[in-house]
């Protein structure tokens, strides 16, 4: 939460000082598409692309507030693929071991774990009129199961932050779509994970006393 507030107060701060510099320009046009051509690099950490007179009004006079909401959203659909990303390898992680469980050598304390579970269920419940290897048998299956039903959660966790993910990204697509403005991954043809977290640690670096 703080990393997003930060993202958005340091986006702010950037789209107000390039808006200032692009009203101090008045009506030059020279002026107007030099000073675009000057600040590629700016419009590049914000992750914007300006092509001409029209993009600049748009971003830095028109919707400078829809801008903000624009990466906003965008922050955050990232901030959800990346809790996505982490939660998949715990997915996969908890699925290997509920499949292992099924075949693995138990060493001595999981054996006595067990042996005592297995004869606990032999004195009373559906089991106890079982043999203790049957016993020792559904014990392990129980094990699976166990094993099992937490990466079912993990799957449903997964499914939830996919959803928190898609959105955001459509959100953050509808908003640029609305402004007129192309995003610079897009002009690029790609856009990684870490976009967003390396336009924030940008912003960090620039308003670090």
């Amino acid at each position: 939460h703080e990393r997003l507030v930060g993202s958005e107060m340091c986006i702010r701060d950037r789209l107000r000082r390039l808006s200032e510099n692009w009203r101090d320009l008045g009506d030059n046009i020279k002026a107007q598409t030099q000073w675009i051509k000057d600040n590629e690099k700016e419009f590049g950490k914000l992750g914007i692309t300006i092509d001409n007179i029209n993009d600049a009004n748009n971003a830095f006079v028109e919707n400078t507030e829809s801008v903000v909401a624009a990466y906003k959203a965008r922050a955050k659909a990232e901030a959800a693929l990346n809790i996505v990303s982490q939660q998949y390898q715990k997915l996969l992680a908890a699925e290997n071991k509920a499949e292992a469980e099924k075949v693995r050598e138990y060493g001595f304390f999981d054996k006595t774990m067990n042996y005592f579970k297995a004869l606990w269920g032999g004195i009373s419940g559906p089991d106890s009129d079982l043999s203790l290897e049957t016993r020792l048998k559904k014990q392990r299956q129980r094990n699976v199961e166990s094993l099992q039903k937490d990466a079912k959660s993990l799957e449903q966790e997964v499914e939830s932050y996919f959803n928190v993910w898609k959105f955001y990204e459509d959100q953050a697509d509808a908003l640029f779509k609305e402004i007129g403005l192309e995003e610079s991954h897009k002009k690029d043809k790609k856009r990684t994970p870490r976009d967003a977290d390396d336009r924030l640690n940008t912003c960090l670096l620039y308003t670090s006393p």
